[in-house]
């Protein structure tokens, strides 16, 4: 106990073979004390952090920015329409009302420009 209150960073393990001997190692800060404990939890990410091209995030965001205002114009008409033309939205086609229609052709929109999206932000290969 001397030993580990001389330095913060170093955890006193009970040593499973023979438990008077205590063993230290570091103790990871990041971790709370019950996570520092399980074996195998202080590891860092699997994953190599991705370094982003900003001209390839000002190109993605750009064109992100254009299909919501695209949807934004789309909404709004809908928005409007009901609003102040509430008459028009009650026409029937095929025995289900325009509002209806509408709003089923803004999920669809919302879906097709998603995968609009995706597609014009792909990565492609040299």
């Amino acid at each position: 106990s001397e030993l580990a209150g001389a330095n913060p960073g170093l955890q006193l393990v009970l040593n499973p073979a023979n438990s008077e001997k205590p063993n230290t190692r570091p103790r990871p800060y990041h971790l709370t004390s019950h996570e520092a404990l399980m074996a195998g939890f202080d590891h860092g990410s699997a994953h190599p952090k991705e370094v982003e091209d900003e001209v390839q995030v000002a190109r993605r965001s750009r064109i992100g920015l254009r299909l919501f205002a695209v949807y934004c114009a789309g909404y709004g008409a809908f928005m409007l329409l009901n609003a102040f033309a509430p008459k028009v939205m009650e026409t029937t086609f095929g025995g289900v009302n325009l509002a209806i229609w509408y709003g089923f052709g803004l999920i669809g929109g919302a879906l097709v420009m998603a995968l609009l999206y995706a597609w014009l932000c792909r990565e492609t290969q040299p």
